[in-house]
């Protein structure tokens, strides 16, 4: 990794990313949801649209029977634009084409906290980093004048690890693939992915940096700041319908799908990223 860059700690570390299909003819418009798109959409030909879901990333999915009696989950919170050779995108459009029907679900957290909340089936769920960023107490001085290091690829890199009920964080356990083991990890594009495999850690900027390579010791800290911010009053779940289109700054909240039972039927989302020409950057100067 010696040529990887060090980015902005403030900057949102997320670890998920989804199965997509760009429509045929415009290749920036991703079609992006569940279940089987029509005969034809758009001359993307009988498929079936297939997004990553909390039973492929949660360590503790729910069971049959507590979907089939209306409990869901967040899939997991992330930002979106992680595209090898590319710069992450600054703003992600989503145009509702097709929402699933049925009753009301409830979104569980199952992590000890109680915390629930209910919700229409399909929409894309947002919390705001900024937020998260403000509630930092003595951790402040730490994002403000840190750096981190991001893992190649993180979507191989992650292996075996798993996320939080919540649908944000870590849980401890599983394996990362040895960097020295995987041909498929060029450390030439991970200066373009958000994973935090190092931490350069300091609170003031003439302090030397402590470097911090124990994944544990990240995922507790990072953990720790996410619990602020992943409760329901900070979570906003807009309404919206077939024709809708959701705009988002998307270097400032982070967004996460929402399961919904199959029996409910098709979500169709179309996808769109304005580009960016530049990383984003924290709120002062990082030497």
């Amino acid at each position: 990794m010696a040529s990887a860059r060090k980015m902005s700690l403030t900057r949102r570390v997320v670890y998920l990313g989804r199965h997509s299909t760009s429509s045929q003819g415009s290749t920036g418009v991703i079609i992006v949801g569940q279940g089987y798109q029509g005969d034809d959409h758009y001359g993307l030909k009988r498929i079936t649209a297939r997004s990553t879901t909390h039973f492929d990333a949660h360590a503790e999915p729910l069971s049959p029977k507590d979907v089939a009696s209306g409990a869901t989950r967040f899939g997991a919170f992330h930002f979106d634009g992680v595209v090898y050779g590319a710069y992450h995108s600054r703003v992600t459009t989503l145009r509702c084409v097709r929402a699933p029907k049925g009753p009301d679900l409830t979104v569980r957290w199952d992590d000890g906290s109680g915390h629930s909340m209910t919700v229409k089936p399909g929409p894309t769920t947002f919390i705001d980093s900024a937020h998260m960023y403000n509630m930092l107490a003595e951790e402040r001085k730490i994002a403000d004048q840190s750096m981190w290091e991001p893992a190649p690829q993180p979507y191989v890199w992650t292996d075996t690890r798993k996320i939080r009920n919540s649908g944000l964080g870590m849980t401890p356990g599983g394996e990362t693939v040895p960097l020295d083991k995987a041909s498929c990890l060029d450390a030439r594009e991970g200066v373009l992915t958000d994973v935090a495999r190092k931490f350069y850690l300091k609170k003031e900027p003439d302090r030397g940096e402590e470097v911090v390579e124990d994944g544990e010791r990240i995922r507790v800290f990072l953990n720790d700041i996410i619990d602020r911010i992943i409760k329901p009053e900070n979570i906003l779940v807009p309404m919206y319908e077939k024709g809708d289109a959701v705009m988002l700054n998307n270097w400032e909240v982070m967004h996460s799908s929402i399961d919904f039972p199959a029996s409910y039927g098709t979500r169709t989302m179309h996808q769109c990223h304005i580009p960016s020409s530049n990383f984003p950057a924290g709120p002062v100067p990082v030497k």
